[in-house]
């Protein structure tokens, strides 16, 4: 080989490098160029998907955060809702339709013996679950002592009673009473004796006798032992009504109110709405002791006890007067 032709290529194995064109240079460049150009971009494109989706996610977690807080408030008020208007009523109550309260339809007018069974006008009640003509209670807002249809039958009973203020029968002042169902209302000594006796009487210390008799409270009925408390201090007037019957004899009707007076101590008054036997087996009166201070104004006397009587005592005299409803 002639050496003077060898070249270091070919003498040491290097590869050839041939310096490339400046044309050749400069479309390498603009490539690179431009691919810098692309990569950035789809640089900026794809940061700016990025935040899209990173802004839609934000607010859908917050759409759901909101939700759950929302869920969160309305639901336990749904449940109490759901619970107050799906909770059993015990017989003789039943789920009104209407107003979705539990109503007793041994009594009630609307739902007499059946949801939504309305009493024609000619009725006057609904008794036994049944419209009736029977009487109903007087008083239009009362607190129920005893209730025929929510209590059961009462017969020979005493309901003890704070009231209110304290009331007067002769020099005896009480504000703790108790009630019989046999038609007297105690301020000390009580019992539940129900033959009656002329006054005073030695079962009773003082005490008013509306209508002393062997009465009873028949059950699923409007009967029973009503309280009102009616005024403002000090001119309250305490109203207790009684609707009974006689024992043994359910539509024999004896119904009646006492009202005692807060700004006249000593003063009682009887008012009559219903009795059958008119008074041939009762005891009115008042006492003030079971031996002194009596007023009475009848012991077993027939037609002296009539529907509308008004019987008003003074026992801080002894004396009554008697007048009708109107």
């Amino acid at each position: 080989m002639d050496k003077t032709n060898e070249t270091i290529e070919t003498r040491y194995g290097v590869p050839n490098k041939s310096q490339p064109s400046s044309s050749s240079r400069r479309s390498t460049k603009q490539q690179q160029n431009n691919n810098f150009i692309a990569n950035l971009r789809r640089s900026f494109k794809t940061q700016k998907c990025t935040k899209t989706l990173l802004a839609v996610f934000l607010a859908s977690l917050t759409l759901i955060i909101m939700s759950l807080v929302a869920l969160a408030i309305i639901l336990p008020l749904v449940l109490k809702k759901q619970s107050l208007t799906t909770a059993s009523c015990v017989l003789p109550y039943v789920r009104s339709s209407s107003t979705g309260n539990c109503v007793n339809i041994l009594i009630d007018f609307n739902n007499c013996g059946a949801d939504g069974n309305i009493c024609l006008s000619n009725y006057t009640s609904c008794s036994n679950g049944l419209c009736s003509t029977v009487p109903v209670i007087q008083l239009t807002s009362y607190t129920s002592i005893w209730t025929g249809a929510i209590n059961g039958p009462s017969d020979d009973d005493i309901f003890n009673m704070t009231l209110p203020f304290a009331i007067q029968v002769y020099t005896t002042t009480s504000s703790f009473i108790q009630l019989t169902t046999n038609g007297v209302i105690c301020l000390s000594t009580c019992s539940n004796a129900w033959l009656e006796t002329a006054l005073p009487s030695s079962y009773f210390g003082a005490a008013v006798l509306p209508y002393w008799d062997d009465l009873f409270i028949y059950s699923k009925t409007w009967q029973g032992i009503y309280y009102a408390s009616q005024g403002t201090t000090p001119n309250r007037t305490l109203v207790f009504e009684y609707y009974t019957s006689h024992y043994a004899s359910p539509t024999e009707y004896y119904h009646f109110q006492v009202k005692f007076f807060e700004a006249t101590p000593g003063v009682v008054q009887f008012i009559y709405y219903d009795a059958f036997d008119t008074g041939a087996s009762c005891t009115v009166g008042v006492q003030g002791s079971s031996s002194t201070q009596k007023t009475q104004y009848s012991f077993d006397q027939t037609n002296s006890i009539q529907a509308n009587l008004i019987l008003t005592f003074y026992t801080s005299s002894g004396t009554y007067t008697n007048s009708t409803i109107g």
